[in-house]
């Protein structure tokens, strides 16, 4: 709702739930892709999905009886998904950066990620007690995902290791 927010501000609205209405929305559509924000087309759509949440929850409560809200929509246009290849990984893995330390942190923060499969809230909380050794010597990640606070176990990869050894074990930050 921080957009909503900044929205009111910058466009001097007391926003209440009478206000949500048609003009409303077509302002707010104008407002979300215009300069400075240009939001895509698929996060305002998100937005708008959140909005009408909110107002849906809102009117069920009987803070409000409006129902404009519910036809309130933002089309979202399909993407394409690309996955890197473990080569490509490989190779960014290789990559000289030039001793750039800030640059090597990053890339080395992206590659624990995308070796783990793990959200960015929850491969950034990596610690050393997060980390197990299991008889045969494979180190084993064991944490508790922030989103679902579900415990998940993985095996790490030589490079994924050989990276979290780097920084003992604790995400680079």
């Amino acid at each position: 709702f921080l957009l909503l927010k900044q929205y009111a501000q910058e466009r001097a609205r007391n926003l209440d739930y009478g206000g949500i209405d048609y003009v409303f929305f077509a302002d707010f559509k104008t407002w979300l892709f215009a300069e400075p924000r240009k939001h895509s087309t698929n996060y305002a759509s998100k937005v708008v999905d959140v909005l009408k949440q909110f107002m849906r929850e809102a009117q069920r409560r009987g803070y409000h009886s409006k129902t404009d809200y519910q036809s309130f929509s933002i089309k979202k246009e399909k993407t394409t998904k690309f996955a890197l290849t473990f080569e490509e990984l490989e190779a960014l893995y290789r990559m000289d950066l030039g001793g750039n330390n800030r640059l090597e942190r990053v890339r080395d923060l992206f590659l624990i990620g995308a070796y783990t499969g793990l959200r960015f809230s929850d491969f950034t909380r990596i610690r050393p007690e997060h980390i197990e050794t299991t008889k045969d010597g494979k180190k084993i990640l064991n944490i508790t995902t922030q989103k679902t606070g579900q415990p998940v176990s993985i095996l790490l990869l030589d490079i994924p290791e050989t990276l979290l050894r780097k920084y003992d074990f604790a995400a680079p930050s």
